[in-house]
């Protein structure tokens, strides 16, 4: 969900780009046009949603041994004055879990089997309690 207020804009906002950069969770929405309806005037606020997708092609490479980084870059652009906000967001995993939890069964193992192979690490361990 997208809350923002109209501070300066003298006419009503009613179209706005969004753009997110590449990053660790590979979200970009699903339609970059966001509508406004009803249009936001100066000093009001608005809200509205963003659907985001997982999208391999935006995926950012993580370093080895190192954790992804939960900061998710954004741009948000006034379609009328061509003006462009620039943020960064820190971004919870826990959002993209469904409420329920439960995946069935099959999904999962197809899921887990198109893991690429060099991403996969194994040991097998001996002498455990």
């Amino acid at each position: 969900e997208l809350e923002f207020q109209n501070v300066n804009c003298a006419e009503p906002v009613s179209n706005l780009a969004i753009q997110l950069n590449k990053n660790a969770f590979g979200l970009s929405p699903a339609n970059q046009q966001v509508v406004c309806n009803p249009p936001v005037s100066i000093g009001s606020k608005g809200k509205t949603s963003v659907q985001l997708l997982v999208n391999r092609n935006m995926l950012a490479p993580v370093a080895a041994g190192q954790p992804a980084n939960p900061q998710i870059q954004i741009a948000i652009k006034n379609m009328s004055t061509s003006q462009v906000f620039y943020f960064a967001a820190n971004f919870s995993i826990e959002s993209i879990f469904a409420p329920g939890g439960a995946v069935d069964r099959s999904a999962f193992i197809d899921a887990w089997k198109n893991i690429d192979d060099g991403k996969e690490l194994y040991s097998t361990l001996s002498d455990l309690p």
